[in-house]
């Protein structure tokens, strides 16, 4: 935005809007563009003051103008307006109205015009001719200018013209220069000559500054108008004004400030216009009255205005835009009050007028209630009370709890005078203490109270007596009843049973029975426990067995172990009872045997009992037998048979008068007789050998001899042995 502003600096001259001279003749001027500043993104200000080369200056009407680059009143969607600072000018000037309009013709192609249009002091009155205001200083501020754009349009600097267009004659005189300008922006055309075209203006008429402006005012109240006007010139005669009212003079209005009182809703809409004569005059602009009627304030009581103390009333005021309530001041719409009063309310609308409203609030005192009450003398008994009522206004109606037959507590009661106040009390009603005495007592069952009542249930009992004030006395009995207790138990046990505690009495039964036993239960009562017994045997048996080598002792019974030697063992199971049964088992454990038979037989072999068989072998081999030995357990024969075969053979024999067949196969047996004999011997293989003696016996002879000797005797052969005798004796 600076580089913006710096070239509106550069390209902006705004038109003097007046021109100075001598009486006598043109002088030169100089334009010069001072105290340039950046007053926002948007707004730029800037001073042109005025100098002549002469000793003089003097004011005169003139229309003048200024010619700005076309890029800068508009490139893009931007706009530009340039206005007069007000009161910025020394020469006073009033009132001056810019407008944009094309260049006339000779200005050059591309530039825009700015026309404005002053209206200053004139010299000498409203006389024609040159005069003018003297100024003593040789410069002055035309004014300062101030620059606003809007939009987006770009400000760019080009050729730039600044000087005086006078509408007289159409002409251009171009004859001022720029100083204290941007470098960039020094190239000004300057032609024809130096001086400038004057005009010269007669009868000049009064400027308004200020217009009057329209005014509103509520019924009933005033409204102001004011005009401000500029002097022509100090010299001029006095400014008069003359209001009218819709166009009609106004007696006595002529001042620059019209004062209307009391206006009224008739006058809205009238408008007041100010003549001003100063040389000539002038009509100011209309401006209207518009008088508004305000709302009437109102206040609605949200219940009754009367009312009694102790309550309150809220009141509510119409809307409006603004409250103010007395005498409490408030500023809220509503207000609560509880007072005896005058109340008002001022609402202000949304046009500024007021309105009053006010309401008178009225508060009854309220009665004032008194409760007698008489008085308890026993406990339980009852009494009356007494009400009455002062203050506020009869007659007065008493309400609430009843007011006889009073027992002991608190009651509460009201009045209400003839005005509907009320006013509440209570009472307490005491009464003596019962008289009263207690004791506690724990029994078993039942317990028989002091007076004469027997109970049986855990309770607290009551007995009211009469004391010596004949008032009740009364007795409270708080009875425990603990509750005997019984139970049974059943039993079945083995051969004897010990009932052991707590509940038991610890004695031991063997047979069966019910019995009882008295104990005291957590209570203390009594506590009866019965038994149920029955006493079922134990039983028990033996079993002898003999048995060999080894004994499994199977089930149900046994034990299942088995034994390899004797013993007494012993198996405990329970019987059909439930109780212990105590098998025995006497176990003798016999051993079997074994033995070996070894036989040797010929042609065959009958292995006969008790060992054997009783089978008959041919032939050799190892055969067994099991029988029982004497414990009953087995034998176990084993025959190792070897079967030889027998043998035979023929001996024959011829002997004389006998024969002794001589082993070994012989049988030794004497023969006398011839014949065929047999005997049976043992062959090597120790079997029968039957041998067959073919015998023949011849007959022997015989002789004696008879022999003594000594000590020994051979007797040799061929008939004696050859045995030698030591004894004596027969021999042959």
């Amino acid at each position: 935005m600076k580089s913006i502003i710096t070239s509106v600096k550069k390209i902006l001259a705004l038109a003097c809007v007046v021109l100075l001279s001598t009486a006598a003749s043109a002088q030169n001027y100089e334009l010069e563009i001072k105290n340039d500043a950046v007053i926002s993104s948007s707004v730029f200000e800037f001073e042109i003051w005025m100098r002549a080369t002469g000793p003089d200056l003097y004011m005169r009407t003139f229309q003048g103008g200024i010619w700005l680059s076309k890029s800068f009143v508009n490139q893009g969607a931007g706009t530009v307006s340039v206005s007069l600072v007000p009161g910025s000018s020394q020469m006073a000037i009033p009132n001056s109205s810019f407008q944009y309009q094309p260049a006339p013709t000779g200005v050059g192609s591309g530039l825009d015009t700015a026309i404005v249009n002053i209206s200053p002091n004139s010299a000498g009155g409203c006389a024609s001719g040159i005069g003018g205001t003297h100024i003593t200083s040789t410069q002055i501020r035309l004014g300062k200018y101030r620059v606003t754009r809007t939009g987006a349009g770009t400000w760019s600097c080009s050729v730039n013209k600044l000087g005086f267009y006078t509408g007289a004659d159409g002409g251009f005189k171009f004859g001022t220069r720029i100083t204290a300008w941007s470098a960039s922006c020094t190239n000004v055309n300057v032609n024809n000559s130096n001086g400038v075209h004057l005009v010269n203006t007669n009868n000049q008429t009064p400027l308004i500054s200020v217009q009057p402006s329209n005014q509103s005012a509520c019924s009933g109240g005033s409204a102001t108008f004011e005009v401000m006007v500029q002097s022509i010139n100090p010299g001029s005669p006095a400014i008069g004004y003359q209001w009218k009212e819709n166009g009609v003079d106004m007696p006595g209005q002529n001042s620059a400030t019209l004062v209307l009182n009391n206006v009224t809703p008739s006058m809205s809409g009238n408008q007041y216009t100010c003549l001003i004569t100063q040389c000539s005059s002038v009509i100011s602009d209309p401006a209207a009255l518009n008088v508004h009627q305000p709302v009437q304030a109102s206040i609605s009581p949200g219940s009754s205005l009367t009312f009694c103390s102790g309550g309150s009333v809220t009141l509510t005021a119409n809307s409006s835009e603004l409250y103010e309530w007395l005498p409490s001041g408030a500023t809220t719409q509503s207000v609560t009050v509880n007072a005896t009063g005058t109340y008002s309310v001022t609402s202000t609308d949304i046009n500024g007028c007021t309105s009053q409203a006010s309401v008178n609030v009225l508060v009854d005192d309220n009665p004032t209630l008194s409760i007698n009450a008489g008085t308890i003398t026993c406990y339980g008994g009852n009494t009356n009370v007494t009400l009455s009522a002062t203050g506020g206004k009869s007659p007065y109606v008493f309400g609430g709890d009843p007011v006889s037959g009073l027992t002991a507590g608190t009651y509460y009661y009201s009045v209400t005078d003839g005005n509907g106040c009320t006013a509440t009390g209570s009472v307490n009603i005491t009464q003596p203490q019962l008289i009263t005495s207690s004791f506690s007592a724990i029994a078993c069952d039942s317990y028989l109270l002091p007076w004469g009542t027997p109970v049986t249930v855990s309770d607290t009992y009551t007995h009211t007596y009469t004391s010596v004030n004949n008032c009740d006395s009364v007795v409270t009995a708080n009875i425990t009843i603990n509750q005997s207790s019984a139970n049974s138990q059943t039993v079945v046990a083995c051969d004897s049973y010990t009932w052991s505690g707590p509940l038991g009495s610890g004695q031991t039964y063997t047979s069966s029975g019910t019995f009882t036993h008295l104990t005291q239960n957590a209570a203390g009562c009594d506590h009866t426990q019965t038994l149920v017994l029955t006493i079922n045997s134990s039983t028990s048996g033996n079993t002898t067995v003999t048995a060999c080598d080894s004994y499994t002792w199977s089930g149900p019974l046994g034990n299942g172990t088995t034994y390899t030697q004797s013993g007494t063992f012993t198996h405990v199971t329970q019987n059909a009872a439930g109780c212990d049964h105590t098998q025995t088992l006497v176990l003798t454990i016999n051993n079997s045997t074994s033995g070996t038979s070894t036989v040797t037989a010929c042609d065959s072999y009958t292995w006969s009992g008790p060992l054997g068989s009783g089978q008959t072998y041919t032939s050799s081999g190892t055969f067994t037998h099991v029988t029982q030995n004497a414990a009953g357990c087995d034998h176990t024969q084993t025959l190792v048979l070897t079967i030889n075969s027998s043998t035979s053979a023929t001996t024959t024999i011829t002997a004389c008068d006998s024969y002794t067949w001589s082993s070994p196969l012989g049988n030794g047996q004497t023969y006398t007789a011839s014949g065929a004999f047999t005997h049976v011997t043992q062959n090597a293989a120790g079997c029968d050998h039957t041998q067959t003696l073919v015998l023949t016996i011849n007959s022997s002879t015989s002789g004696t001899s008879t022999v003594t000797a000594c000590d020994s005797y051979t007797w040799s052969g061929p008939l004696g042995s050859g045995q030698t005798y030591t004894s004596s004796g027969t021999f042959t």
